[in-house]
């Protein structure tokens, strides 16, 4: 706490910042909106882009579905009553929404951003999600120190670190994160452009635009009737089966392409593709499935797993360990997020997963159950290993049958 003590007096709110003793070495970044203005394409909002959207909310919903447990880290056993626990099940947000909004806005805007608020003793009493554009970022180049202003919480007052979770996937400085849009800004734009020149093809009756070209000298009253004739019969595309009849022998001549001459589709789902790649998810999550089988859709899932959404669950992870766990408790407790439940697998794959866990000794039948969500049964909590002692003639510890029939038992 003691960068308060330091920091209060030079950067206080917004309109002091000139104020600071030390200016050139103090940076603010305050975060953009979810709109984007790009030069010669206007606002571009990306989530009005299926394959974007849908993108963003696999890998935000996959891993809000994981679940979090605070583990004993000597039994690894879960603390169910830990302060992070009832933070996480009984805030504003559910656990759910505050994970997928976290996860939502590292990809859009590159920043997830929560408020830690904390009880006398210094554990974590509630999680308090920040939107973007409700929060100011201040970095001080010579003393290498950042700090956070939330004003819809705390006022002018400058937050110190450890009371702000701060989740960022990619940077430049390493002090603020950048969203996908910071790097697709040429992808973006041009889906967001074939989009549009879509709605406004088929929103024209699937016309295009041309020429009425007369074979002789028309005055203005004849080429306003010409006009006039033409507008009237296709404005608003040609719903009805309209006929424009015109004189004076005109020549219709198209202007521009078609949108199959221009390969709309095609653009489209190249389109796609493209923004697969910045996402690092495999199309045929996103419905192209050329060529896709069974087999190579849940190689896909399990691409998705490995390369997208365990290193961002490592990322949320670490930050919890470093914000939410008190220093004195950190030898003692540990935030797990529990991948397991989203490696995708068939339940024929499951099943001799666990077989081969139980048959060697691995795991016992009651945690196999457990994983499984069946409850526990009495006398199932050994793990053992299957065995024969041909010296002994014994099978798991016990003697064979024969030998206990020539010890008259």
């Amino acid at each position: 706490m003691g960068l308060f003590n330091r920091k209060k007096q030079e950067v206080k709110r917004d309109t002091e910042v000139q104020e600071v003793q030390q200016p050139e070495h103090v940076t603010r970044y305050s975060q953009q909106g979810r709109t984007f203005s790009l030069a010669n394409y206007g606002a571009v909002d990306p989530e009005s882009i299926s394959a974007f959207f849908g993108g963003v909310e696999l890998i935000s919903n996959s891993i809000a579905n994981v679940p979090i447990y605070v583990r004993d880290k000597a039994t690894l056993d879960p603390v169910l009553n830990h302060p992070i626990m009832n933070a996480l099940k009984y805030g504003r947000l559910s656990k759910f929404n505050f994970i997928k909004q976290l996860v939502h806005d590292i990809y859009l805007t590159g920043n997830g951003i929560a408020y830690i608020r904390r009880d006398q003793n210094g554990d974590v009493k509630e999680l308090v999600y920040c939107p973007p554009g409700t929060y100011t970022i201040f970095f001080n180049e010579l003393t290498r120190e950042v700090y956070y202003q939330i004003t819809f919480i705390t006022g002018s007052r400058l937050l110190d670190p450890s009371n702000v979770l701060h989740i960022f996937k990619n940077s430049k400085n390493g002090v603020t994160g950048l969203g996908i849009m910071s790097y697709a800004s040429v992808v973006v734009p041009l889906a967001s452009a074939a989009d549009k020149s879509a709605l406004e093809f088929y929103d024209a009756g699937g016309n295009i635009n041309g020429v009425l070209q007369g074979k002789r000298q028309l005055d203005t009253e004849a080429k306003m009737e010409a006009y006039n004739e033409w507008t009237n019969a296709f404005r608003g595309g040609n719903k009805n089966g309209n006929i424009a009849v015109l004189g004076n022998d005109f020549e219709y001549k198209q202007v521009g392409i078609s949108q199959k001459d221009a390969q709309q589709l095609e653009t489209r789902e190249f389109n796609v593709l493209e923004i697969c790649r910045y996402l690092n998810i495999s199309p045929v999550l996103l419905g192209i499935r050329t060529g896709a089988t069974y087999s190579n859709i849940e190689q896909a899932q399990l691409d998705l797993v490995i390369h997208t959404l365990l290193p961002l669950i490592e990322l949320i992870e670490e930050e919890f360990n470093r914000k939410l766990i008190r220093p004195s408790q950190r030898d003692k407790f540990v935030v797990d997020f529990d991948e397991d439940k989203i490696m995708f697998s068939d339940k024929q794959s499951t099943a001799n997963y666990l077989t081969t866990l139980t048959k060697n000794g691995v795991i016992s039948i009651n945690e196999a159950r457990i994983s499984l969500g069946y409850s526990e049964k009495e006398g199932l909590d050994e793990n053992f290993i299957p065995y024969t002692d041909i010296n002994q003639n014994t099978i798991n510890g016990k003697q064979g049958q024969e030998d206990k029939e020539e010890q008259g038992e």
